[in-house]
């Protein structure tokens, strides 16, 4: 590591911006917002795997209603921002991982492959 990397890491730990991402950090990591985020990345996995042409937008509906359903019928209620946030940080995370791209890929060619074109 730099002293540009360390130096930045400072600025984040002890700047301006700290003060503002606190209080979303205090809410992801109690229990709601950890529930928010694990049901957040299956919703996003499953999404993906469903609706592999969906644009990201339809796919980002699609995960905000079923995680907002989801969390209502476990009596968790947080705020939108913080329920994007989790989205976000699914989507993160599973663009992260190489064996969930691969999977996706190998769905989406399946489905192209099953798809017959007739031409007249």
């Amino acid at each position: 590591m730099d002293w540009n990397e360390i130096w930045i890491k400072i600025k984040i730990l002890f700047g301006e911006f700290w003060v503002d991402l606190w209080p979303t950090i205090k809410i992801l990591i109690t229990e709601q917002g950890m529930t928010a985020f694990n049901s957040a990345k299956n919703i996003v996995k499953t999404i993906q795997e469903t609706m592999p042409n969906a644009t990201g937008q339809e796919k980002f509906n699609a995960a905000m209603t079923q995680l907002t359903g989801m969390l209502l019928a476990q009596g968790i209620t947080l705020g939108v921002g913080i329920l994007r946030i989790c989205i976000e940080m699914a989507v993160a995370r599973m663009k992260s991982e190489p064996e969930v791209i691969e999977e996706a890929k190998s769905i989406q060619q399946a489905m192209n492959e099953s798809v017959q074109v007739v031409t007249p």
